[in-house]
This record gives structure tokens, sequence and C-alpha cells, in this order.
């Protein structure tokens, strides 16, 4: 279920020409849809992925709390995440890691982008909390520890 959105953001980011063709031709649109459609697929994926990391950040923590209190996170989270992948992307071009490392300079460029990934998640989740616990209506801890789930018994 959490997994959806990002599925949705990744065949819009890859196939999402076809996709516009496809509705241009099926449904009739016409060249006006066309031109549009390079900005609403990239939105869309965007929206999706906001979506994404919201619905992780709703449901990996232990707390009661409402859907939309993560979106700041949600948003500097990817935002974060892309500034960062747009940067590592600008010094992988820079530098030559396939004259250096060989085929293992890509191994090693995606072990680095997937920890700047984590890095940027783990950041919004730090600026939800930050809101959570500086605002009135601060959620609260669910009962998880056994002791307490008998005592409230």
């Amino acid at each position: 279920m959490v997994g959806s959105p990002f599925v949705f953001a990744s065949l819009l980011t890859t196939i999402g020409t076809r996709i516009g063709e496809w509705f241009a031709q099926g449904i009739g649109l016409g060249a006006a849809f066309l031109d549009t459609w390079p900005y609403l697929r990239w939105g869309t994926a965007a929206l999706f992925a906001v979506c994404g990391v919201e619905l992780l950040y709703y449901f990996a923590p232990n707390l009661k709390q409402r859907f939309w209190h993560n979106l700041p996170g949600a948003v500097f989270a990817l935002a974060s995440w892309m500034g960062l992948s747009f940067l590592l992307g600008l010094y992988f071009r820079q530098e030559n890691l396939t004259i250096t490392y060989g085929m293992l300079g890509a191994g090693i460029a995606l072990y680095i982008w997937f920890y700047l990934t984590g890095f940027a998640i783990l950041l919004g989740g730090e600026l939800n909390f930050v809101f959570h616990r500086s605002s009135q209506d601060s959620p609260r801890i669910r009962a998880t520890d056994t002791a307490e789930r008998r005592a409230a018994a």
C-alpha cells in the first residue's frame, strides 16, 4: 500500500511520454494536451511521491496522528531528495568514475544515492518530529509496552 504511489510515480517518470500519447490517441485529446503533458506528468509524479512519503510517515511511527500533519516533512524530504540527487548527478558527471573504478563505479554511485535517499527521508521525519513537538496538539504515543497494556486492561 505504501509503495503504490512510488510505483505510479516511477511509471510516470519512465514511460510517461507513452502514457500521454495513449491518452491523446485513445480519448481523442488534441495537440494542446501533448504540449502540456510533460508538466502534468512531472507534477503528478511529484504529487504521488509526496503521497508515498506521507504514507510512510503516517504508518511507520507508533503514534496517533492526523494524516496531513506530516505533509511539511514529506514535501521537505522529497525536495531535499531531489536536490541531493541532482547534486550527486552533477558530481558523478564531473568525476569520471569509470576510469577510476571501472564497473564498480556504478555500484558505488548507487550505494551513495541510497544513502542520501535515506538521509533525506530521515531529515523529513525529524522535521515532522520538531513540528509535532512544538505544536500544542502533539500526538500521543500509543501504549506498546506489555506492562502498559496489562495495566490498561
